[in-house]
């Protein structure tokens, strides 16, 4: 047996692994954007964890994996730049500033 197949248990959990700590920070962006509470992101993040799971199962060698993997982060990715830029925005509009930390503005 090839490599693949003796691994495809491991690459899953390792692509599920990827998927679910970008989407973790996405949906926790989300959740910031909307001012919910850990109810939203639970009820956000769950049913995504159940599809993360489930496209997480392309086997190594399948023509489509690395571009699912590729677009699966890319997504998280968008979603967290997008949410997190609206949520300062909207703090923005409600008075609140920003600064950034000493270490950050001192290279800055």
């Amino acid at each position: 047996s090839n490599h693949a197949s003796r691994c495809h248990f491991q690459h899953r959990l390792d692509v599920f692994g990827m998927f679910a700590v970008v989407h973790a920070l996405s949906s926790l962006a989300v959740t910031a954007l909307l001012q919910g509470t850990s109810r939203l992101f639970v009820a956000v993040y769950a049913p995504l964890l159940v599809a993360l799971w489930l496209a997480s199962d392309l086997h190594y060698a399948h023509p489509y994996r690395e571009l699912v993997e590729t677009a699966g982060v890319a997504i998280g990715v968008v979603v967290l730049l997008g949410a997190g830029a609206l949520h300062v925005r909207a703090a923005c509009a409600r008075g609140h500033s920003f600064q950034l930390a000493p270490a950050y503005a001192a290279i800055m």
